[in-house]
Order: C-alpha cells, then structure tokens, then sequence
C-alpha cells in the first residue's frame, strides 16, 4: 500500500474530494507522504463540506490555513475565468477554485 512504501510523487492530484470536511486531514496525510520534498499539490475543490462549528472564517481560508499546518504552502490560485472565458459563470459562483501547494521540507503533520 502507499502508507507503506517509499514511493514518492512530484505531483499529487485531488478534485472534488471534500464532501465532509472531517476528510480534509487524512487527505493531507496522504499528500504529505506521498509528496517528495518541493512536490505540488493540486486540489480542484467546489465548495461542498461544511466548516467545523465555530469557525469564523471562510471554507477556502480554512482550507489554506489548515494545509499550511502541514507544510504545504499555497503557491497559486486558480478561478475558473482565469483558465477560460467559455466557463459556466455558475463554476465561478459557487467559488470553485484549483488550489496550488508545494510542500516544504518538514511533513509531520500539523504544528
């Protein structure tokens, strides 16, 4: 299995994967050791999961917050008008994004 093995990816992809926020640490797990040291992440994400009762920020804030706690720094931000104009204006509504990271050196997991 991949928890088990020392193989590491430059790239990791994950899209339209956060229906339950409670998901949003085991995935960066996976990330963190899966990605070799400078790797890129890849999170394609439409807003879905719900943020943990008395959060007081938004779910994109949380989410790049949250990722940082594990070495992974947003590097970019991706909207759906800034990859075409032909993009249903509803993708953008809903805050649909394409979050880029790049993991640092230290991967243990949250501070």
């Amino acid at each position: 299995t991949l928890a088990k093995s020392d193989l590491k990816f430059d790239t990791v992809l994950a899209t339209d994967v956060l229906y339950d926020i409670q998901s949003w640490d085991p995935l960066l797990q996976t990330v963190v050791k899966s990605l070799r040291d400078e790797g890129i992440f890849l999170l394609s994400h439409v807003p879905r999961a719900a943020l943990p009762e008395g959060e007081e920020i938004s779910l994109e804030d949380y989410l790049i917050l949250h990722a940082e706690s594990y070495n992974l720094h947003r590097i970019s931000t991706l909207r759906p008008s800034d990859l075409s104009d032909k993009f249903d204006v509803e993708m953008e509504e809903t805050g649909a994004s394409i979050f880029i990271f790049q993991k640092t050196r230290r991967d243990t997991g949250p501070a």
